[in-house]
């Protein structure tokens, strides 16, 4: 069962930046591990290292939109205990 939230934030895929420094100040703002948040997001923590690694790395992957906004989402709740908005 899906939980939808009124009040929150749209998507809006023109706000896309998959930048990797962007995206681990987000990390931050969490508070939690790379791991821990790359569980809660169903993806594998090697993927979550390919988002964060630098741009002229090998092994660099751009985040999908979707993971930088669930990530904005997280940051915007930081606080709490991170959690998935589906049951």
């Amino acid at each position: 069962m899906a939980c939808i939230i009124p009040h929150a934030r749209r998507p809006d895929v023109t706000k896309y930046n998959p930048d990797p420094a962007y995206l681990r100040s987000l990390i931050k703002q969490i508070g939690a591990t790379q791991k821990s948040i790359a569980e809660a997001f169903g993806l594998t923590d090697r993927v979550m290292r390919k988002y964060l690694s630098p741009k002229n790395s090998p092994d660099y992957r751009p985040a999908p939109y979707l993971v930088q906004f669930a990530l904005e989402a997280a940051a915007l709740t930081a606080g709490g205990t991170l959690t998935l908005l589906h049951g």
